[in-house]
């Protein structure tokens, strides 16, 4: 399963982070969004 994180600030970035390091998805099957690449870069 994939799933898309729509607004990867704070909030987004902890819930891909937390489902990242889960037994549930694999970090390629987690896919984020941002208004600015910086934000992108961040994580």
């Amino acid at each position: 399963m994939k799933i898309t994180i729509i607004g990867a600030g704070n909030i987004g970035g902890a819930i891909a982070r937390g489902l990242a390091k889960g037994n549930m998805f694999k970090a390629s099957d987690i896919t984020c969004t941002a208004q600015s690449q910086a934000t992108l870069d961040k994580m």
